[in-house]
């Protein structure tokens, strides 16, 4: 984001090209799963070289970029330790929820460790000269409303994607790449969504944009839960591709809002805090939407309950980003 931002000063170019960065990020989210499918057959491990080809593109690519502007300025060291330990010890608790209990000495004490650093690294922030993530940042109204969406967009989706191909294997007897076809629809929706995206966000603005997208994917995880049990596949599919319809328009338009929320000089860090809450998003969403498998007595029941909980996160986060422009 930060690269988008330097290379396109122009908002309504910046829009096209967070739509194509949006494109890349949504196709890769629909496509992990068709890849894993076919890996797993050799072993299951190799799910993990999935990403070292696109590591070594990027490794290629990174030198023709321009060089950005850099400041001489101190690492937070500590900021970053407190992160890792925190955030790492959150998710870790959060998935032996499930497997060793809420009450267990090892879960406990993970959930401690992590809540107990987290706070400790929003006070180092506000006290190093140089924090990682300057507390500045949530202030405005725009940062808010684009962490909190960003948060809850993507751990339904990250939850909403474990879910559907535990159930997809366990209770409809499909192969893992049998399953993963199934969220090609998807993919192909969010790749031609986000690149038209720039143009609804220049012609109908942000506002519009965002609350429309939340709508979108609040129906189409609600009218899957309509379909008698067992959900068909192909009920998965189309929910997922009006789901993906609305996070593809959502995604661009939240990015270009934390860019146009902070100064020139912090949008670097404000990208990065952007995609930290995402990609922590997502983490916390398989966790606990995998502590709900566990708890119900169906993979479908689990699924319901996972759709009916994204949804209803959705419509808050929808209530939320509206009260907060309307108080603009």
């Amino acid at each position: 984001m930060a690269l988008i931002n330097e290379a396109n000063p122009d908002p309504r170019r910046r829009a096209f090209a967070l739509g194509l960065w949006g494109a890349g990020s949504a196709s890769a989210s629909a496509f992990g799963p068709l890849f894993g499918g076919l890996l797993t057959p050799i072993h299951w491990s190799l799910i993990f070289a999935v990403n070292v080809p696109f590591c070594l593109i990027v490794l290629a690519l990174a030198p023709k970029v321009a060089p950005s502007p850099t400041r001489a300025i101190s690492f937070d060291w500590l900021g970053q330790t407190l992160a890792l330990i925190g955030l790492a010890s959150l998710v870790a608790g959060v998935i032996e929820i499930g497997s060793l209990g809420i009450s267990s000495p090892v879960t406990l004490a993970l959930l401690s460790v992590g809540v107990a650093a987290l706070v400790l690294f929003v006070i180092a922030q506000a006290k190093v000269g140089h924090p990682m993530v300057p507390l500045n940042l949530f202030r405005n109204d725009g940062m808010r409303i684009s962490l909190i969406v960003g948060f809850i967009m993507i751990f339904n989706w990250f939850g909403m994607v474990f879910i559907s191909t535990l159930f997809l294997q366990s209770e409809q007897g499909m192969s893992p790449f049998a399953a993963g076809l199934v969220f090609i629809p998807s993919a192909v929706v969010m790749v031609v969504t986000n690149v038209f995206s720039g143009q609804v966000i220049n012609s109908m603005g942000t506002r519009f944009t965002v609350s429309i997208g939340l709508i979108a994917m609040a129906v189409g995880f609600l009218a899957a839960v309509l379909v008698p049990a067992p959900m068909p596949a192909w009920v998965i599919a189309v929910a997922l591709s009006v789901v993906g319809l609305g996070g593809a328009l959502v995604t661009p338009a939240l990015s270009g809002l934390v860019l146009v929320s902070v100064e020139q000089k912090q949008a670097g860090i404000a990208s990065a805090v952007f995609n930290t809450f995402r990609q922590v998003g997502g983490a916390i969403g398989v966790a606990v939407f995998g502590v709900v498998a566990t708890f119900t007595p169906s993979l479908d029941g689990s699924l319901r309950a996972v759709f009916i909980a994204a949804a209803l996160l959705l419509i808050c986060a929808f209530a939320y980003a509206r009260l907060r422009w309307a108080e603009r």
